[in-house]
């Protein structure tokens, strides 16, 4: 009789949710299709799906966690704990593949992936019809990009599946404390979460009747404890509460040193060359490829001494440098890391120069198709952005969220955007693109009526 009534239950609910279902069996079948394709066509089929210098970097942690219980990305001893990368993931690869070993992982990202996109349909849902809303989720799931990153090991579709699912909880104003605690966990597996703090504040503030204060105190508050016990191991270790050492490696292997390398027509690994040659000077016992906390404060010094001899121009470089968060394909390069096309020296150069103009230089079936694809999502996510001017009030938060949200990773990506860094947000991209087809299709159905 029991197991009569559970069989009912699920049966309703399945029914009543039916669409999320397909979603959600579509996204694990094509996924699972794309890591068969990616295996079969990888160049060494050994490495895969630990496929590049991160994903090797997360395998290492996850041995040493595993083997030393060391946070550490050393190869040999001595382990010396690490201070750029955060917890989050490298956890993840260690239960992963303690069930299911190397393709353990995998498969829970796929888990992950898929609920992203029943997480995209459901937000999108918020401000357009349920077919629309069903396109948009489909679209997700299937672009290129996603299908690649969800089948190697690196951190895009966990810290994407978290950061969805704490905008829709705070859309609806569902648990903050359970917000609070899934952000918390995605700043873990990538420190940029920290930028959705005050977007997802915001947004639980109008989404709230009442107790707003107190829902946005619960909040923040369990996203710090969230954060706490990292934090501690880092002042124990370190001195410092700081998460990671992210923002200055950024800075100074990439902002800082490729505005030199564009400032006196060089080569990045050139510039870099003369910013350790300068950092020596400052502090002798830094290391190049093993900086630590107590290295930031020189390697700060040294950035900061080329953005200030000419502020301006690197404020240009940099808000030239985000110009390829919203234009590159992402398609290119996932056919180069899968071994399906070979990088020629012009798709170096263009990828070290940063000029959206030179992105538009590569050459390839597969660029403008992605290209085209993407500059299609572009477009009408600005037309969708221009109307929701006449949406209520509550269905303009989440365009407000989508906006700010992508605003926020745009910028911090700086000279290093590039579409595996667009990816944590391209769900609030297909959200605002889905509305502006809505948006469109409308108006010529008005256009049309007598």
């Amino acid at each position: 009789m029991i197991l009569f009534s559970f069989a009912e239950s699920l049966k309703h609910k399945l029914t009543s949710h039916w669409w999320e279902v397909v979603i959600f069996l579509v996204a694990l079948i094509a996924h699972i299709g794309a890591f068969c394709m990616l295996w079969y066509i990888s160049n060494d089929s050994s490495k895969f799906p630990i496929d590049g210098n991160d994903a090797q970097g997360y395998a290492t942690l996850a041995y040493n966690i595993r083997e030393y219980g060391v946070f550490s990305r050393a190869s040999s001893l001595p382990l010396i704990p690490d201070s750029l990368r955060t917890p989050g993931y490298p956890l993840l690869v260690v239960f992963g593949s303690l069930v299911g070993g190397v393709y353990g992982v995998v498969f829970l990202q796929y888990i992950a992936a898929a609920f992203s996109g029943v997480l995209l349909y459901w937000i999108a849902a918020t401000i357009m019809p349920l077919s629309y809303a069903r396109l948009v989720a489909f679209l997700f799931v299937l672009e290129p990009v996603g299908l690649y990153l969800s089948s190697v090991w690196l951190s895009e579709t966990f810290f994407t599946f978290l950061l969805l699912a704490a905008a829709y909880l705070c859309l609806h104003s569902i648990s903050p404390i359970f917000a609070g605690m899934v952000l918390g966990i995605a700043t873990l597996v990538r420190p940029i979460g920290m930028l959705a703090v005050p977007v997802l504040c915001v947004v639980l503030w109008f989404s709230t009747d009442r107790r707003r204060i107190h829902s946005m105190f619960l909040f923040v508050l369990v996203f710090l404890l969230i954060l706490t016990p990292w934090l501690i191991r880092n002042k124990i270790i370190f001195d410092t509460w700081s998460l990671s050492r992210v923002s200055t490696h950024n800075l100074y292997s990439y902002h800082a040193s490729l505005f030199y390398a564009s400032q006196h027509g060089i080569s990045h690994a050139e510039a870099l060359n003369i910013f350790h040659a300068r950092l020596q000077r400052i502090r002798p016992e830094a290391t190049p490829g093993e900086f630590t906390f107590a290295d930031v404060p020189a390697l700060r010094e040294v950035a900061w001494g080329v953005i200030k001899s000419d502020p301006f121009g690197f404020s240009f470089f940099y808000i030239k440098s985000i110009i390829p968060f919203f234009i590159t394909d992402g398609w290119s390069d996932v056919a180069r890391r899968a071994g399906l096309s070979t990088p020629t020296s012009e798709d170096v150069a263009v990828s070290r120069a940063g000029s959206p103009i030179d992105v538009l230089l590569r050459r390839g079936g597969i660029f403008w198709a992605g290209f085209i694809f993407w500059m299609g999502i572009v477009l009408s996510s600005l037309y969708g952005i221009w109307g929701a001017r006449r949406l209520m009030p509550h269905e303009r938060l989440s365009v407000f969220m989508c906006v700010v949200l992508i605003a926020l990773f745009a910028f911090a990506s700086g000279s290093v955007a590039n579409g595996r860094l667009r990816y944590p947000v391209s769900p609030f991209f297909f959200v605002l693109s889905g509305f502006g087809i809505t948006v469109f299709f409308d108006r010529v159905r008005r256009r049309r009526l007598p």
